[in-house]
């Protein structure tokens, strides 16, 4: 019998993404997928795994973070996380296929946007709001 690796969705959904940058605006370059960004804990040595880190046409770093479902630790922890340690200025992107209303309806700072991704890939909606 022959072992076949099957992709997680969020890695689907991020080879995907990675091609179509421009569906979040023009100029977005990729950098890099699962970015590693050091920073130190106290004497020790972390990073931060970031899904897609892209450029936008200014040069600014976006941190992109893909998700099938998106829920509290993916804002606090991973997105407001991994901004909080980049070691300059940037913005963020939560790109996922459903975005829950609860997120929705909270109130973002104003350098981070929301984009639900359907599931053909092809229909999406974006959401930013001011802090």
């Amino acid at each position: 019998m022959i072992k076949t690796k099957r992709k997680h969705p969020e890695k689907k959904l991020e080879n995907w993404l990675k091609k179509n940058l421009q569906l979040f605006e023009n100029g977005l370059r990729l950098v890099k997928t699962q970015y590693r960004n050091y920073y130190f804990c106290g004497d020790i040595k972390c990073f931060n795994q970031i899904d897609i880190l892209a450029l936008d046409k200014n040069g600014l770093p976006v941190i992109i973070e893909v998700k099938i479902y998106v829920n509290q630790f993916t804002l606090n922890k991973q997105l407001l996380g991994y901004m909080k340690r980049f070691p300059q200025k940037c913005r963020g992107i939560i790109a996922a296929l459903h975005i829950p209303q609860w997120l929705l309806a909270t109130k973002l700072p104003s350098n981070i946007t929301l984009w639900c991704v359907k599931e053909n890939y092809g229909a999406r909606y974006s959401r930013k709001k001011s802090g």
